[in-house]
């Protein structure tokens, strides 16, 4: 059985995993932003959006993946951009497992070989993906709706927590550390272009083209809030010796203002949120690897997919500091994605005119 995924289903499993993805790098791995990642998060967004536009204009009156027109009229290396992509999201799915492994031992308070936390999740991603696109997606829907609920719960219950005067300074390091950060965001956010690039139109639906736009909309909403509800929590850490991951995931998770009650849906959040920003990257990999070489069948493309992320997930390389460099080469991979998407909007229209 071929992957394929809808739009409508691409939107929803995007909209929770892309600000997933954002909340991590932000909240944990980008502490020198102090109290004032949200505005990364939201420049990040703004910087994200030609992308996603450009995408929706591809999706509109069409009855093909956007992949599919570009093919036909040749207009772009089809194959090569996907094999990039298959690339990135091995990589990026690599990070994210090796993050819900860094939070499980934080949570367990004690060091655990990476193998046995990551063996779980390939097993879950190999028992979702065999259910195809479909099924992940309308079930991050499903998801979605009752996270949203457990984060007002949790916002709610915390209010009296909260400190305003935290978010000061605004601008926390200033204006080149938050455009360093927003680079990266919009990096985050704009890796749901690959999965949109494929998606087929919805059925039911097929008109609607804005599910990119729709997507890092809510992304971009959803990471920011979260990301300002916990600088209202945590005073900013100016000492270096306090960035580590454990420390970070210690004033989320653990905080010592919140009772144990509180911490149960905060880590119910946490944890089935980074799950489906996994199966997001590791669903991503494979259908670019089934796009790029179509020759293979699908549980070859699996099983590379699953391998390439295992590999990489227990190297060093999907620690925080490659992790941030790679974001960054992301960013600049996305915007020439970018602009051979308006070039083939261009070449398309001229030759509509044309005819």
């Amino acid at each position: 059985m071929k992957l394929q995924i809808s739009d409508n289903a691409a939107c929803s499993l995007a909209k929770l995993a892309i600000a997933a993805r954002a909340v991590y790098g932000i909240v944990i791995d980008m502490p020198e932003l102090l109290n004032a990642g949200w505005i990364s998060i939201l420049l990040g967004g703004l910087l994200a959006v030609p992308l996603a536009l450009a995408l929706s204009l591809l999706l509109k009156d069409e009855n093909a993946a956007p992949a599919e027109k570009l093919q036909n009229q040749a207009a772009l290396p089809l194959r090569l951009i996907c094999a990039v992509f298959f690339a990135i999201s091995a990589y990026d799915a690599a990070f994210v497992a090796a993050a819900i492994g860094n939070s499980a031992s934080f949570m367990a308070l004690s060091d655990v070989a990476p193998v046995y936390l990551l063996l779980p999740l390939l097993a879950i991603c190999l028992a979702c993906l065999r259910l195809n696109g479909n099924a992940i997606g309308m079930s991050a829907s499903i998801w979605g709706k009752a996270l949203a609920w457990l984060l007002l719960l949790v916002i709610l219950l915390e209010a009296r927590n909260y400190q305003v005067e935290w978010l000061t300074p605004a601008l926390g390091p200033g204006i080149p550390t938050l455009l360093d950060g927003a680079v990266r965001s919009a990096a985050w956010f704009s890796l749901s272009s690959a999965l949109f690039l494929v998606a087929a139109p919805d059925e039911r639906d097929p008109k609607d083209h804005l599910c990119p736009l729709k997507a890092l909309g809510t992304s971009v909403g959803f990471a920011a809030l979260v990301s300002l509800m916990y600088s209202m929590l945590c005073p900013a850490t100016l000492d270096g010796n306090l960035f580590s991951r454990s420390f970070r995931l210690d004033t989320l998770l653990a905080n010592g203002r919140t009772g144990l009650s509180l911490q149960f849906p905060t880590n119910i959040l946490w944890y089935i949120s980074l799950i489906y920003a996994l199966l997001f990257d590791v669903f991503t990999s494979t259908i670019m690897l089934q796009t790029a070489l179509p020759r293979l069948g699908n549980r070859t493309c699996t099983l590379f997919a699953l391998i390439a992320t295992s590999l990489l997930a227990v190297s060093r390389l999907s620690g925080r500091t490659p992790g941030l460099m790679v974001s960054g080469w992301l960013f600049c991979t996305e915007g020439v994605l970018t602009a051979l998407l308006i070039a083939a909007i261009i070449y398309s229209k001229g030759r509509t005119s044309h005819a």
